[in-house]
């Protein structure tokens, strides 16, 4: 396989290299360092506590074979830095109905789409929130950028501005690729 080192393949038009240095890879002694700078600290179970709350997040997919091993491989993975992941699969027409709702931290979502530009107007303008901008991360200059894309001509000038907004995407981890 390929690890993904952003929100759209390499080989895509408009793929940002400058954007990859943003992008968090599984480092679990990183991890713990700044869970422990955050002050959370592992409880007796090992889950980490803070201000008596533990630290519990809610991960919410369209069950399928594939998105179960991969929670469960995400699930193992956080367990091991003291994270607990409450795994929310269920069927496709139920994700859509709670994915416009507060009543998950992370989600997955597979998409088909062949263009840039389309990818992040779609997941991350602004105008999309609750649903497809799920995030939730609305930013005036990410409406802009798109905007200015969406405009230009020039594919060069066009895909600077598409790699701007990658680059914002990667640094506020809005994103993860599996």
């Amino acid at each position: 396989g390929i690890v993904p080192r952003g929100i759209v393949l390499p080989e895509t038009p408009g793929y940002s290299v400058e954007a990859e240095k943003y992008w968090a890879y599984y480092d679990p002694a990183e991890a713990r360092r700044l869970l422990d700078e955050a002050g959370w600290v592992p409880g007796s179970d090992g889950i980490r506590v803070k201000d008596g709350q533990r630290l519990r997040l809610v991960f919410l997919a369209i069950y399928t074979a594939q998105n179960e091993e991969l929670a469960l491989l995400l699930q193992s993975q956080l367990r091991a830095v003291g994270i607990d992941l409450e795994l929310m699969l269920v069927d496709g027409s139920a994700f859509w109905g709670l994915s416009t709702q507060d009543v998950f931290d992370i989600y997955r979502l597979d998409y088909g789409y062949t263009s840039t530009y389309d990818i992040l107007n779609n997941y991350f303008h602004s105008s999309r929130i609750p649903s497809p901008n799920r995030s939730g991360f609305a930013s005036e200059r990410i409406d802009e950028l798109l905007g200015m894309a969406l405009r230009e001509m020039n594919e060069d000038l066009r895909y600077q501005y598409l790699g701007e907004v990658q680059e914002i995407i990667a640094q506020n981890a809005l994103w993860v690729s599996m």
